[in-house]
């Protein structure tokens, strides 16, 4: 059926198309409504009348150009009898079209709400879930998803639903792709009859799993001669390790020269573990360890390095401020195995002028100098006073050299480091602030003072500038003891506006007049947008602080705000509804039934338990939803913060934190069973000395970025209709639309990277805009100023070394005990292990041993010396015992050289707890070749002389031995052979 407008079409066209259109869906329901009127009763009728009045009503306030049927007064119970002489006949026009507007309206109230969701990429191989959300089902209905691919159709949902509210996930297995990657085609049908239908399309991406490999090598650098040792592993993106070989292993050096090489390589249980050993005679620098297929490569460093006796660095600052007054420097000396080193500092800072022709000014330059302290450091406090902090011709930088000369041996070694001059006083910042606010809803959040340290800043005002709609509105606040303050403000005003945040030290533009005062502060900026609401309730799910443990049971929090406009007169019960999305797609749906009293507005909370596990890393999504009866759809989301964790879960540890040097040690080892542990055992300092080497769950983790995304692929993503994407001028994004953000319950599940199929109101009405896309200004100035942090690395002078580097396999019972030999340098040793098995990888936490004696000697020796030559041999004895104790150091004899002890030296001394002292010999070579020298330590009772008389513990290893090596030379002057051989027999060399 289709009508005429009685007074022409250009009126209608101008200002009744869309009362003719509307009226058009009405009548064409008229023959299926008089099928099926039989069966309805006297009841329903009544509610269909009430329906249909509010129906009308709603409709005549929406006429613009064309309202016959206000101006007639014509409501729905007196359409008979008002005679519209527009349409002719009552009887003949308004009795088919009451019965029509009693079936659409009926179609409207009884139509059923659905919001099904499922993965918008789907990874093969894989099972993932659709779930289904199905309410105000009055008769059974027909609902059935079907994924459409290259290579055929499947179902992965069907089902005939009977309840009125139907919640539930189904499993489905994800085809193969064709190629790499495939988009297909998940379609919905939905159907009762005549009564209701929907069908929707929304496109997955199919994509095939990739794997990661990496490989973990027993130490960063290697000196000539020594072997290289490395693991090649490789995992699926659920960290189950793949045993296919390596076609090619390869190491080149620093020429690209192939030195090295492995063919068909196959992995043992996951782990292909290789060595190789260098020459001794070889180039200096960066070599590189290659793997084929999958292409992935490592380098290591070859020095031929001299071992210096310990390390000088500069512990802080990193920078210093322009409102400094003083700042405290920051200078130590420590030996390579942790102790302090005792002597004399001497520090340089100097501010260079920067050099241009008619400039003639200076650097300016102080030198302070003082003994280490019990730490071996020196700490002077540098008054700023003497440079020139203020904008000026001089460096923004003080360049710092520092000389340290060990106390008793005259070794002296030098560092340098810089230190930036900052003019950022201070800072704010708005801390886990939401992205949008929702209207009607005070919009509640915190901001933080910091000044240059990093500290808050207590008791400070901190102003808050709202601005919105060409207003600007401004509020106090003091800071707590923290340095924070918080705000709840009132978003009535802001009229669903774009609203501008921003928190201010002080009303005066500080930030762009540096040049006044010298120094500048950071503001905090904070871009909001209204959330697009189409009910009067709202609910928020509360954050959970700090990074979340793996394996243990959280609770999230939910409140609510309910409104009886949203839930009608007649609803007791209200439901919600909420997923969690992770690594392994929907890991977690729940449900919860509230009650509702007969209060207009109710207010409550409930709780969700939540366990993380692997399939919830690295940062799962909870979104809590409520569907209205009358159609309405409320909801929040939350991204947590989760500890990256394995299904594989791996701990190793000492049964004791200490460890004498060469006893033995009992490592343990639990991991899945079966699974095969790879142990690394090195120096602390070896992460010190190349911190990226070290085998991380990040580094794990980054073997796939596609976990990390978030959002939905670019091949499926879906844009608002009737609006065309704005051209971008950047060449990397030309011919691609993009998303934009818009706060709506769409987004909340886009950004859950979920398609969802609905018939509720999710989307917010499209805004077309004709601008170039790019950063606002508020954006760009907040970009501008934020704060370039910097670190500050120690450069470690010494080499570590490996203490362990095996594979164990824990067994059947899944754990282990070994028995290791601990080393028999002192040092902090860190144990990395991983475990593969069945169940994939497994990374175990970073343990330590720390191998300690009461003693510990370290020898002054030069690298040679000439035969007959004297020299002086020094030996340092520290203290690890937090007790005194008299100690004895002797040189073994031997006939290869002569020892005298100095004059003023002694072979007994008192060392206390944390000191050190220095003997002395002096010693003449005698033989030729590579000699022994042994030094021998004795741990003597002590004596009321050393002021201690707590008795030694009785495991103290009282004798210790350390032999080190030195090379004699022959002397050979110029001319000594020449006149050896012109010598006639019976003469003397002359003196």
């Amino acid at each position: 059926m289709m009508l005429v407008h009685p007074q022409g079409s250009r009126k209608a066209e101008a200002g009744g198309q869309k009362d003719l259109d509307w009226l058009e869906n009405i009548l064409n329901g008229t023959t299926l409504y008089l099928e099926h009127y039989k069966h309805r009763n006297e009841a329903e009728e009544r509610k269909l009348w009430g329906f249909l009045s509010a129906s009308w009503e709603k409709r005549q306030k929406q006429q613009v150009a064309w309202r016959p049927w206000k101006e007639r007064s014509c409501t729905p119970s007196s359409l008979l009898t008002c005679s519209p002489s527009l349409w002719g006949s009552p009887k003949k026009m308004w009795t088919p079209f009451l019965l029509s507007c009693l079936l659409y309206t009926l179609a409207i109230v009884a139509q059923p709400k659905y919001l099904i969701i499922l993965p918008a990429e789907l990874p093969f191989p894989s099972s993932q879930r659709v779930c289904l959300d199905l309410r105000g089902v009055e008769k059974p209905i027909r609902v059935a998803l079907t994924l459409v691919h290259a290579s055929g159709n499947i179902s992965i949902y069907r089902k005939v639903v009977r309840n009125n509210w139907i919640f539930e996930c189904s499993r489905f297995q994800v085809p193969k792709p064709a190629g790499s990657q495939e988009v297909g085609t998940v379609q919905l049908q939905i159907s009762n009859g005549h009564y209701f239908s929907a069908k929707e399309e929304k496109q997955v991406l199919i994509r095939r799993t990739g794997t990661g490999t990496f490989i973990q090598m027993d130490k960063a650098i290697y000196r000539p001669g020594q072997t290289v040792k490395f693991r090649i592993v490789t995992l699926t993106e659920d960290f189950v390790p793949v045993n296919s070989k390596y076609s090619m292993v390869e190491i080149q050096d620093p020429n690209q020269n192939r030195i090295g090489q492995w063919l068909d390589v196959r992995p043992k249980q996951g782990i292909a573990d290789l060595s190789f050993q260098l020459a001794t005679e070889l180039s200096l620098g960066t070599y590189t360890i290659n793997v084929v297929n999958p292409k992935v490569s490592s380098t290591f460093k070859v020095e031929e390095h001299v071992l210096q006796k310990f390390d000088v660095f500069f512990e802080g600052p990193v920078q210093i401020y322009a409102s400094d007054k003083t700042f405290p420097l920051r200078v130590c000396g420590r030996y390579h195995y942790g102790k302090a080193v005792q002597g004399t500092m001497r520090v340089t800072l100097c501010q260079k002028a920067r050099r241009r022709l008619q400039n003639v000014s200076k650097d300016i330059c102080r030198e302070y100098s003082g003994q280490t302290v019990s730490k071996g450091c020196f700490t002077p406090s540098v008054s700023t006073s003497v440079f020139n902090l203020a904008p000026s011709e001089e460096d923004s930088k003080i360049y710092a050299e520092a000389s340290l000369l060990e106390a008793g041996t005259g070794v002296q070694i030098n560092s340098s480091s810089q230190i930036l001059i900052s003019r950022t006083a201070a800072r704010a910042v708005f801390e886990t602030p939401n992205a949008y606010y929702i209207p009607g809803v005070p919009y509640r959040g915190k901001i933080k003072l910091q000044d240059h340290h990093g500290n808050g800043m207590k008791n400070r005002k901190v102003y808050l500038i709202i601005k919105f709609m060409r207003r600007r509105l401004i509020k106090m606040y003091i800071t707590d003891g923290n340095g924070r303050a918080s705000f709840n403000l009132d978003t009535t005003a802001w009229n669903s506006s774009s609203v501008f945040l921003e928190g201010r030290f002080t009303l005066e533009d500080l930030t762009h007049t540096p040049w006044k005062t010298g120094i500048s502060y950071t503001n905090a900026y904070h871009h909001l947008q209204p959330f697009h609401v189409t009910t009067k309730s709202f609910l928020d799910i509360h954050p959970l602080t700090g990074t979340l443990p793996c394996g243990l049971k959280q609770s999230v929090q939910v409140t609510f705000t309910l409104s009886r406009d949203d839930l009608g007169e007649d609803t007791s019960r209200i439901g919600f509804a909420y997923y969690v999305t992770g690594k392994a797609g929907i890991v977690v749906r729940g449900q919860r039934s509230i009650q509702v009293g007969k209060l207009n507005m109710l207010k409550g909370s409930f709780s969700i338990p939540l366990t993380f596990t692997a399939d919830f890393t690295p940062s799962p999504s909870l979104v809590v939803y409520a569907i209205f009866p009358g159609g309405g759809i409320t909801a929040d989301s939350i991204r947590f913060d989760v500890a990256l964790c394995f299904e594989n879960e791996v701990k190793v540890g000492f049964l004791a934190k200490e460890a004498h040097p060469e006893s033995t040690a009992q490592l343990r080892l639990q991991a899945a069973p079966g699974s095969v542990c790879a142990v690394q055992a090195v120096d602390e300092n070896m992460f010190l000395v190349r911190p990226e080497s070290e085998l991380t769950s990040q580094m794990v983790y980054g073997l796939f970025p596609a976990i990390y995304r978030h959002g939905y692929p670019a091949q499926v993503e879906e844009y608002p209709d009737h609006c065309v994407q704005p051209h971008s001028t950047s060449p990397l994004l030309q011919g691609k639309l993009q998303h934009s953000f818009q706060p709506d319950i769409f987004n909340l599940f886009w950004n859950m990277g979920l398609k969802i199929f609905s018939n509720l109101a999710i989307r917010k009405p499209t805004q077309c805009s004709h601008r170039a896309g790019g950063p606002s200004m508020e954006y760009r100035r907040m970009t501008k100023e934020q704060t370039q942090l910097t670190t500050q690395g120690r450069f470690h002078h010494y080499l570590p070394e490996t203490w362990i580097w095996n594979l164990f396999s824990v067994g059947s019972n899944g754990s282990r005990s070994i028995p290791v030999t601990a080393p028999a340098a002192v040092a902090e040793w860190k144990v990395k292990t991983f475990c593969l098995a069945g169940r994939g990888f497994g990374l175990a936490p970073t343990t330590s041993l720390r191998t300690v004696q009461p003693v510990f000697v370290d020898v002054t020796l030069p690298y040679s010396v000439i035969q007959g030559e004297t020299f002086t041999l020094k030996a340092t004895v520290f203290n690890y015992l937090q007790q005194c104790i008299q100690i004895q150091v002797s040189l073994a004899k031997s006939p290869d050289f002569q020892v005298e002890l100095c004059r003023t030296c002694r072979d007994r001394e008192c060392l206390c707890a944390e000191e050190s002292k220095t003997f002395a010999w002096n010693m003449t070579a005698i033989q030729l070749g590579t000699l022994n020298i042994t030094i021998r330590t004795e741990v003597l009772d002590t004596t009321p002389r050393c002021g201690d008389r707590k008795p030694l513990p009785a495991t103290t290893r009282r004798r210790h031995v350390l032999v080190k090596h030195l090379l004699v030379r022959v002397s050979i002057r110029a001319g000594s052979l020449l006149s050896l051989n012109v010598l006639a027999p019976g003469e003397r060399r002359p003196s």
